[in-house]
């Protein structure tokens, strides 16, 4: 090693051009780098061996519909899409991106199926603009105004809307359209099922 000189003091190697302490300090940060990555790769091998760390952070909360009757199967479809809106409003403030395109709820809520406003829902073999789900969820999307609709397999329509000062509504009605629930979605809670 040429024109390099080290010099033993005590339990420390000090290099000439680098003074005792700034080699402790330069030790320290390297301690300290490598036990963040030992605390950042336990951290990531633990959640990657937890079932539902891929979608906890990106999807929103869902009302389970365990062994429920058709119309309580429609309206937790419609509250389950309502968080999925409510969570895009408030990264945009508007609702014009909770809509059924692939760039809308589908990225907040993917388990379910929707359809465009005035496309009517259907509760079962739907064909979805995006989403994934046997009966589909038809969406009204504006700056200010959010609703939806859900046809049940009991035959009724269930409608939900959702405005910033106002809250949630919600209605029944025989068009079932996220158009028709824009309207017609005005009751403090979803009315009794009337065919």
């Amino acid at each position: 090693m040429s024109g390099l000189v080290l010099k033993k003091h005590g339990p420390m190697v000090e290099h000439e051009r680098m003074g005792p302490r700034r080699y402790e300090s330069t030790q320290r940060v390297l301690i300290g780098v490598l036990l963040g990555l030992v605390v950042a790769m336990a951290a990531v091998m633990l959640l990657s061996q937890h079932p539902s760390a891929s979608t906890a952070s990106t999807t929103a909360p869902r009302f389970i519909s365990n062994d429920i009757g058709p119309d309580a199967q429609a309206q937790a479809d419609l509250r389950n899409a309502t968080v999925a809106a409510k969570t895009m409003y408030t990264d945009g403030s508007t609702y014009k991106r909770a809509d059924a395109s692939v760039t809308g709820l589908v990225t907040v809520e993917p388990a379910l199926c929707y359809v465009d406003a005035p496309t009517a829902s259907f509760p079962v073999n739907a064909v979805c603009v995006s989403g994934s789900s046997s009966a589909s969820v038809s969406v009204y999307a504006s700056k200010n105004v959010w609703a939806a609709a859900v046809m049940s397999t009991s035959g009724l329509c269930w409608w939900i809307r959702d405005e910033p000062g106002v809250g949630t509504t919600y209605g029944q009605g025989p068009e079932c359209t996220g158009n028709a629930a824009a309207q017609g979605a005005t009751s403090p809670s979803f009315p009794t099922a009337t065919p």
